[in-house]
């Protein structure tokens, strides 16, 4: 079934990759890009489920620019707690920086077979590393000016 939704979502961003068919708009819009060869029983949809692929979803809501933003700003998580675990003293902060950037691998990783970064089970702690990286930074400033 994840095939018969991944070609489908697959042909219709091929159909429109800059902009995308609009926030929301997979369900609606997905039967008409369906492979018979992929159908399966669950294939009706019944649940009104997604394309189960946040990268592919994204890509052919909002299109490639979508995708590219929300890509740059998942690396960007990375390489900046990354960057925090290296440049951090304390051990706790170190430890935190570092466990921040398992979790967006971990949260990358069920988005790849999910699209579940709009559900409070994914996305609060999507929200929340964020917020973490933010209050490290803070705390890395903090150690610069004690040690000056």
């Amino acid at each position: 079934e994840r095939f018969y939704r991944w070609v489908a979502g697959a042909k219709m961003f091929t159909e429109k990759p800059v902009v995308g068919f609009g926030p929301n708009t997979f369900y609606s819009n997905y039967k008409n890009y369906t492979v018979d060869a992929f159908k399966t029983y669950v294939s009706n949809n019944p649940e009104h489920s997604s394309v189960h692929n946040y990268f592919l979803l994204t890509a052919l809501e909002q299109g490639i620019v979508g995708l590219l933003l929300f890509c740059a700003l998942l690396f960007t998580m990375l390489l900046y707690s990354q960057k925090l675990y290296h440049a951090l003293h304390n051990t706790f902060y170190r430890t935190i920086a570092l466990t921040t950037g398992v979790v967006i691998v971990m949260i990358t990783a069920v988005n790849l077979m999910s699209d579940m970064i709009e559900t409070d089970k994914i996305g609060s702690l999507f929200w929340l590393s964020i917020g973490v990286l933010i209050v490290l930074s803070n705390q890395l400033n903090i150690e610069k000016e004690s040690l000056a």
